[in-house]
């Protein structure tokens, strides 16, 4: 499968957000809805954004961009934003294994939409609806892969949290514009997922627990000014983080953030 179904590549040597700047271009009507699917890239992003108020670290070692659909467009409804993310993230992750086999299941998803592995962050995706005049409505799929990030360079949580590819893989596992090369994987994986998210009963989100990485694990999930902890009991069919607490209730968490404790 190519990437033909992207109909309008936005690519820059800087800009400060992806995501930000298609935002803006949807807003001032820039950006019509037969334009999408758009992809937009950068070289090197000076103000990335993560979930919340954090920044994503990145420099050329990185790969930045965000692909911007109009779910109307195509034949979507709207979307939850838990399922994309949790499908970006398995997209990205079956791209990254189709490039550099060797770390084949070493890769998963910690919830709801960073990749992770033994050894760190590797990626982040940061989805979010965008709407202008009312009911015109743009998908936003942010997406930061660390490949040959140096983040020895970047700032404390991210030398605390992450790694890259490029510190997991041999030299000679290495593929050429790795990239270009790992973005047109994941569009090609991206889009054989895509129309699965109009599947009622949303199996593919079964199939992709394997990945789960907090499965079991003692989690504590922020909701605005509250707290709830327990353990991990995988996720429902909806995408949704089933925590498991003392009192033996299971809680389902469709938003806010897992904390996670820094050295």
């Amino acid at each position: 499968m190519s990437t033909d179904w992207i109909r309008r590549w936005d690519r820059f040597e800087e800009l400060q957000s992806t995501s930000t700047h298609l935002a803006q271009i949807w807003r001032s009507g820039q950006l019509y809805a037969d334009e999408t699917p758009i992809v937009v890239t950068t070289q090197r992003q000076t103000a990335g954004r993560g979930r919340g108020d954090h920044q994503w670290f990145s420099d050329h070692g990185s790969l930045t961009f965000t692909l911007g659909i109009s779910p109307q467009a195509l034949g979507l409804s709207l979307v939850e934003l838990v399922p994309v993310g949790l499908l970006t993230a398995c997209s990205m992750i079956s791209a990254i294994e189709s490039l550099w086999p060797s770390i084949a299941g070493q890769l998963g998803v910690r919830w709801p939409n960073d990749i992770e592995c033994d050894h760190g962050k590797v990626g982040g995706i940061l989805p979010e609806c965008i709407i202008k005049g009312g009911n015109d409505l743009l998908l936003l799929i942010g997406v930061g892969v660390n490949v040959t990030t140096d983040l020895a360079n970047g700032p404390p949580e991210a030398r605390s949290i992450g790694t890259a590819i490029g510190n997991l893989v041999s030299p000679y596992d290495f593929v050429d514009r790795p990239l270009d090369s790992l973005l047109q994987a994941f569009l090609q994986h991206f889009r054989k997922g895509l129309g699965r998210l109009s599947d009622p009963t949303n199996a593919w989100i079964t199939e992709a627990s394997p990945y789960d990485r907090l499965m079991n694990q003692p989690v504590k999930a922020r909701q605005g000014h509250d707290f709830i902890e327990g353990l991990a009991q995988g996720w429902d069919n909806t995408g949704r983080l089933l925590i498991l607490q003392a009192s033996g209730e299971i809680v389902p968490i469709s938003s806010g953030q897992i904390l996670r404790s820094l050295p």
